[in-house]
């Protein structure tokens, strides 16, 4: 009986461990294997950078995974915040949270993005659902309420933007 195997398939909500930090690993087709990241090259803003997927691990966000700062009904909506602390000048670091931007892409997809947090708590808020070989992230509030982070449109020869759209992509949310 094989019942005991993990055959991929996170049957189970994603709860994450206090003080552990998280990368988020594309899984299948296009990015698949790639982290999402950030580059001081790709300022949307002052204070947000656009979202990306590298096959470089070393360049992976840590996330931090916590309950969202949103005034939803945590017993309805079990949604997270995805953040991490980040050097912007030789004396400064900013604490910078996966968001979005409500600009539609002109394939209706819209671009995700790390932004200056606290920011706008609903535009912070993601709900992680159990998929096989992983979870599919959803925005629980906010933009693009409803939509799902995926590998967008291709940016170069190796990486993707990260967007939101309609059809999910499965993410493994893996502790570094």
């Amino acid at each position: 009986d094989d019942g005991d195997k993990d055959d991929g398939d996170k049957s189970k909500p994603f709860v994450p461990e206090s003080g552990a930090r998280y990368q988020l690993k594309k899984v299948g087709g296009s990015g698949n294997g790639q982290v999402i990241s950030v580059s001081g090259s790709n300022r949307r803003s002052s204070y947000s950078w656009w979202a990306f997927l590298t096959p470089d691990a070393n360049r992976r966000i840590p996330f931090t995974v916590g309950k969202s700062t949103c005034d939803c009904d945590a017993k309805v909506c079990n949604c997270f915040r995805f953040s991490f602390n980040a050097k912007v000048s030789c004396c400064q670091t900013w604490n910078l949270a996966l968001s979005c931007h409500g600009n539609k892409r002109p394939n209706g997809n819209a671009r995700a993005m790390v932004h200056k947090s606290p920011w706008r708590a609903e535009d912070e808020c993601w709900c992680v659902e159990p998929a096989k070989g992983g979870y599919k992230l959803k925005k629980a509030h906010g933009h693009e309420k409803g939509r799902y982070l995926v590998a967008g449109e291709a940016r170069d020869g190796s990486t993707f933007w990260a967007d939101l759209a309609d059809e999910a992509d499965v993410w493994s949310i893996e502790k570094v």
